[in-house]
């Protein structure tokens, strides 16, 4: 009987432990955020607020918006970009990370900058713990479908956007994207079938940073972004890169043409001969393999046995 009375006191002490343990867990869960809404904004009426001069928040705004670009593939860095039915902002955040691409979220503007940064407007000193609240994950953001000529003569600042039938120069097939091992960020050009260009800028640190550059032609999804009034693309991931059409000349080996002068003839192959200068002496193109036999080559001189003509 005394065993038994024992086993429950033993019993009723560890069921007291358990529960002050399960007590003391729920006071270390971390507070519910309730920051106040305010007045709501949209984007478009945040970028109306900006007339060239810096404004602090020091009342409750909030403004509803989806994250189109985070930091994640490194491409940016404490950075995010946001957009609305109406338009769309960069954010400066005061650490890396905490917002991803989908995510649709509140903005409290109270303690937020809204300011310019070499021509960008963007919302500085957000605090992803204090400043936004998350509605929702996952959600889909369509990019606007636009041309380069479009991006060049209007502004889509820092909207996420859609290009079709580009591609990039021809001198830029032979680079990646940036400079992987000294993380040095560059430019490549791309351009359409119409001959107009526009920049885009890759940080040394993307995860794509090391790639060659897509050689043929098709679409690309990118952030409209600008930098001392040059607009730029940036890439917010590799895979929307779909870039594997026929370029808009075709193939640029096509571009160079190729003759050995091995049959010793100048014009074969459709090639033409043109005189370089009309003077006693002649000046016609010819083949020679002089100091390398067997090895024909195109000449033309203006030596006429003792001076030039």
């Amino acid at each position: 009987m005394m065993r038994n009375k024992k086993h429950i006191g033993l019993l009723i002490i560890a069921s007291l432990i358990l529960f002050s343990a399960c007590r003391k867990r729920e006071f270390d869960e971390p507070p519910i955020k309730d920051i106040p809404v305010g007045n709501i904004l949209t984007i478009q009426d945040l970028r109306d607020l900006f007339q060239g001069e810096s404004i602090r928040f020091e009342e409750d705004y909030s403004v509803f918006a989806t994250v189109t670009m985070d930091d994640r593939n490194g491409n940016i860095f404490r950075n995010a970009y946001v957009e609305d039915e109406t338009n769309a902002i960069q954010l400066r955040t005061r650490f890396p990370g905490g917002l991803f691409v989908g995510d649709s979220v509140r903005i409290a503007l109270r303690g937020t900058t809204l300011t310019s940064f070499n021509g960008l407007l963007q919302l500085d000193s957000v605090d992803v713990d204090r400043n936004i609240v998350k509605q929702a994950t996952q959600r889909t953001f369509a990019p606007t479908v636009v041309t380069i000529a479009d991006l060049i003569n209007n502004d889509f600042q820092s909207r996420l956007v859609r290009l079709e039938n580009v591609e990039f120069a021809a001198n830029d097939l032979s680079g990646t994207y940036a400079n992987a091992a000294t993380q040095q960020s560059l430019n490549r050009t791309l351009t359409d079938c119409n001959g107009n260009e526009i920049i885009v800028r890759t940080s040394g640190f993307a995860d794509f940073a090391g790639q060659t550059v897509a050689q043929g032609n098709g679409s690309m999804v990118a952030i409209a972004n600008e930098f001392n009034g040059v607009k730029q693309l940036l890439i917010r991931s590799i895979q929307e890169v779909n870039m594997i059409g026929q370029r808009c000349g075709g193939d640029p080996s096509s571009f160079y043409l190729f003759k050995d002068f091995n049959d010793q003839s100048i014009t074969s192959g459709g090639w033409q001969s043109y005189v370089v200068q009309s003077t006693p002496g002649s000046h016609n193109w010819t083949t020679s393999s002089q100091g390398s036999p067997g090895n024909y080559y195109a000449v033309a001189t203006g030596w006429n046995g003792s001076s030039a003509d």
